[in-house]
């Protein structure tokens, strides 16, 4: 799981100007690969609507592993990420893990 590089699109206004192009907005992606399936799920939202901390990756997190690993029979779970400790490598989203172990019933 990680985020991906921000895209910029040009902002959609009403009346374009000659600042159409010059305010741009903040596309999000955050992918999560699927090794089970072969598919990489992504997440994509603008920056007006979230930001890239760790709500939003525990949110999407959550989402994840209730509607497609859990949803698809799967008790078993292997997360790798990247060393971001602002996003994915932190003390809230291993609670929200381990959370979720508990609450399943997981051993391990």
């Amino acid at each position: 799981m990680d985020f991906s590089q921000n895209l910029t699109l040009p902002s959609v206004s009403a009346t374009p100007s000659q600042w159409y192009f010059l305010s741009l907005v903040n596309v999000y992606l955050f992918g999560i690969y699927y090794a089970n399936k072969n598919i990489q799920y992504n997440y994509v939202y603008e920056e007006s609507v979230a930001g890239k901390g760790t709500d939003e990756v525990n949110s999407m997190l959550f989402h994840f592993i209730q509607k497609i690993v859990v949803a698809n029979g799967h008790q078993k779970l292997t997360i790798y990420a990247d060393n971001c400790g602002g996003q994915n490598k932190n003390n809230f989203v291993v609670k929200m893990l381990l959370g979720l172990a508990r609450e399943s019933g997981a051993k391990g």
